[in-house]
């Protein structure tokens, strides 16, 4: 049977060399399908490497054109599919039925199922991570292309940094970054995510403990989780978020159960984030620092932040919150990332010597990768030059939308009945920032369905992203925002929350 006939969508998978992500479609039951040069089916397209973007497409009579030997894709089929049709077509597989068993689990417990929708530009950005703007920014643009122009070459960095890959742009990169955090040595790496699960699978050693707020990316916590450290029951602690109290219970535990740290003999990593993603929350680094400096002897600690939201942000010149209060010295790791504020890709961890050359050579996501293409790194390079440049004026302005928009949009939702709308106090102290999670405890979807009708790239966050009742859309403000688009959105925001209150007093 031609498989065209059978399929009813199908949605791409990007496959990269160290990480893979599998995207869901939208009917259920799902299966996953391995497509090679024999496979034929309706419209495909392929979307392909993280940073460029190379388009496959074929008719139902075209052999499937892919960059990879093998691709796996995500399809969806009628519930209606016999298994024998199945089986007939090689689909019938231990795998594929566990994978449409999980989907179909998580379906019928109306939990999120994720897919790509097709990128629509928005009437105003108030989703995106581009908080500074640079990703639209013309000066920035014509930066680059002059910059491309310059260098020989500017595609493929060829290998791994250990390999072929290790340029003398990615080393100027590290270098003027280095300088830039005021940080003793920057290793270069492909993602924030690569970073982070590399910096705590890689340094926690057995005997060593990890404590680590409660809230820390998923990146933090797979790379823990696979440490050496994480052999030993007990060793990896969490505490409440961004509990300062908690955190000094915590530590004080740590110091009656590990003698062998009291002896520096073994080491407490103690993990935060610098900006939170889903809260909008600052960490309180001060306070933090300081009870941990009370509490673990100084060779027997290492703190390590995860700047990748307050990048660009905060600081002079966006060097992130570590900076703002002035504590790089006390800060022993950093990771900051560029998929946000710097309109790029990649990360850099700030830290000693030793640590970067250890790393080097035990890290796997770094080790095992190719580096990041030359044209990525130059754009950074272009990135962060305007940042000294022009980063304070950037800032100023966004922190400006920052202290407008949360005025407004606390008065305008006041009158709001909380069961429908209601926002997420600040901690005491947090400082203020660009993401305004808008709670909508019953369901998030509606709500973000309405706003992309009204023109606006919305996405809910849904459990299991977020705890139930704490469904939210998540608005994320930029320099290049004005005053008249965020005055916009809140009559669309305010416009959905009297139709859904109507909706309670007619009930």
């Amino acid at each position: 049977m031609d498989a065209s006939k059978i399929f009813s969508r199908m949605e791409p998978c990007n496959v990269s060399g160290f990480t893979s992500v599998l995207l869901l479609a939208d009917i259920l039951p799902l299966i996953l399908v391995p497509l090679d040069r024999r496979s034929r089916v309706g419209s495909l397209r392929f979307s392909s490497s993280h940073h460029r973007f190379h388009r496959y497409r074929c008719a139902a009579d075209d052999h499937i054109r892919s960059e990879e030997t093998m691709k796996v894709v995500l399809i969806s089929f009628s519930s209606r599919l016999p298994l024998q049709v199945m089986a007939a077509n090689g689909l019938d597989t231990a795998l594929y039925r566990a994978c449409a068993q999980a989907i179909t689990n998580r379906a019928g417990r109306n939990d999120l199922i994720a897919k790509l929708a097709p990128d629509v530009p928005p009437v105003a950005d108030l989703f995106s991570n581009d908080y500074l703007s640079l990703a639209t920014n013309a000066e920035l643009r014509a930066d680059f292309l002059k910059k491309l122009t310059e260098q020989d070459a500017i595609m493929g960095s060829t290998g791994s940094r250990l390999l072929a890959g290790n340029t003398s742009v990615h080393l100027a990169l590290e270098e003027q970054l280095a300088a830039f955090f005021r940080a003793p040595t920057a290793l270069l790496f492909n993602s924030g995510f690569v970073a982070n699960s590399s910096v705590m699978s890689t340094l926690p050693l057995a005997g060593d403990v990890i404590v680590f707020d409660e809230l820390v990316h998923a990146s933090c916590r797979d790379g823990m989780a696979t440490s050496r450290a994480a052999a030993i029951p007990g060793a990896l602690v969490q505490f409440k978020h961004n509990d300062v109290d908690a955190l000094r219970q915590v530590l004080m535990q740590v110091m009656e159960k590990n003698p062998r740290v009291a002896e520096g003999k073994a080491t407490v990593f103690v993990v935060v984030e610098a900006l939170y993603s889903m809260d909008g929350d600052t960490a309180p680094l001060v306070e933090m620092v300081n009870v941990v400096k009370d509490i673990i002897p100084a060779e027997a600690r290492h703190f390590i932040v995860d700047e990748a939201h307050s990048t660009g942000i905060y600081g002079s010149s966006g060097r992130g919150l570590v900076a703002q209060f002035g504590l790089e010295a006390e800060i022993h790791t950093r990771v900051h990332t560029f998929g946000k504020a710097m309109a790029s890709a990649g990360a850099i961890v700030l830290t000693a010597p030793i640590v970067r050359a250890y790393l080097i050579n035990y890290a796997r996501g770094f080790a095992y990768t190719t580096s990041l293409p030359i044209h990525n790194v130059l754009a950074l390079r272009c990135a962060f030059d305007m940042l000294e440049r022009e980063g304070d004026e950037l800032i100023a302005k966004l922190h400006h939308h920052c202290e407008y928009f949360s005025t407004a949009l606390e008065k305008r939702l006041k009158p709001i009945p909380p069961q429908i709308m209601h926002l997420v106090p600040p901690g005491p102290k947090s400082l203020i920032s660009p993401i305004f999670p808008i709670i909508v405890p019953k369901e998030s979807i509606p709500l973000a369905n309405f706003l992309t009708s009204k023109g606006y790239n919305a996405k809910a966050v849904p459990y299991p992203i977020v705890p139930r009742g704490l469904e939210r859309i998540r608005v994320c403000l930029h320099s290049g925002n004005t005053e008249a688009e965020l005055d916009k959105f809140l009559d669309c925001v305010v416009e959905w929350a009297a139709i859904e209150e109507e909706k309670l007093v007619c009930a």
